[in-house]
């Protein structure tokens, strides 16, 4: 199967570096996407209203999120890739790289399916090989840059990321269930009392 370097069909660029701990300001109007803020095994960020807040005048310009940008969490051992689908302004941390396709790209990768890729044991594999670090593991952006995606049509690109978001939704109402059931036999042996 032909493949291609994730430098040669997308831009690679780091996230935010605030210079302090990051704060929320309350009349902020950009929000910030921390590692924190995902949810559902990595495969979501949580709603507008959780996530801390930052003026847009205190940011230097081109850090804000497009849609499709694929977020990269770095540090860290979870090193899984999400696209921000949001529809509000945001930037994300210095822990995640942004993943942009080229705009001559576009028309011959999805998002998705990069992000899809990047999360299977593949290239999990690739970069357990490439960790630095002691204390602190991550990947740093050459590595990252040199992983090979596999060139796929973009149906068959398509398939794999409507099953993708099936899995993620069925594992995430699965996640809801067992919480809902759990509540309810405790709530049970209560009664008994």
């Amino acid at each position: 199967m032909e493949k291609v370097k994730l430098r040669d069909l997308a831009e690679i660029r780091s996230g935010y570096s605030f210079r302090k701990k990051v704060t929320n300001n309350v009349n902020g109007d950009v929000s910030i996407i921390q590692m924190r803020d995902l949810i559902h095994d990595y495969t979501d960020i949580k709603g507008k209203k959780d996530l801390f807040k930052v003026s847009s005048t205190d940011l230097k310009k081109g850090h804000l999120l497009k849609q499709g940008d694929i977020l990269f969490l770095a540090k860290g051992t979870n090193n899984k890739a999400i696209v921000f689908k949001k529809k509000y302004e945001a930037i994300a941390t210095l822990t995640f790289f942004i993943i942009s396709i080229n705009q001559n790209k576009k028309n011959k990768f999805l998002p998705s399916y990069l992000a899809w890729y990047i999360n299977q044991d593949e290239a999990q594999r690739y970069f357990e090989k490439v960790l630095v670090g002691t204390s602190q593991r991550n990947i740093n952006s050459n590595s990252l840059r040199e992983l090979e995606i596999p060139i796929l049509s973009l149906e068959k690109q398509k398939i794999i990321s409507e099953l993708s978001k099936l899995i993620d939704r069925e594992n995430q109402l699965l996640d809801l269930l067992k919480e809902k059931k759990e509540i309810l036999i405790r709530e049970s042996l209560l009664k008994l009392f």
